[in-house]
């Protein structure tokens, strides 16, 4: 592999464990206190990056949240199932 070619790999990771990351960070975050209780800046803060960052990724704390979710439908089933009974699904998220 050449030196160029090392350098975009490695951006390429590093951007990716970022977004994964943040979108951990926001699901965590909206899990435990709900959507309307979670800023971006407290979802940007969590993952250790500026808020800037965020953007950079994430058009909304919505979108970030539910990125955590792609291709886990275990996770899903969990957030459901632990939600109490009379609450509607989506509010598991």
């Amino acid at each position: 592999m050449t030196p160029e070619r090392k350098i975009p790999e490695r951006r390429s990771r590093k951007a990716r464990r970022t977004r994964d990351t943040l979108a951990q960070a926001a699901f965590e975050l909206v899990l435990d206190r709900g959507l309307r209780n979670v800023t971006v800046e407290e979802i940007a803060e969590a993952a250790d990056v500026d808020r800037r960052t965020f953007s950079r990724y994430f058009p909304s704390k919505e979108a970030a949240a539910l990125d955590s979710l792609r291709g886990d439908g275990d996770r899903i089933n969990a957030a459901l199932l632990a939600r109490p009974a009379p609450e509607p699904p989506l509010l598991a998220y």
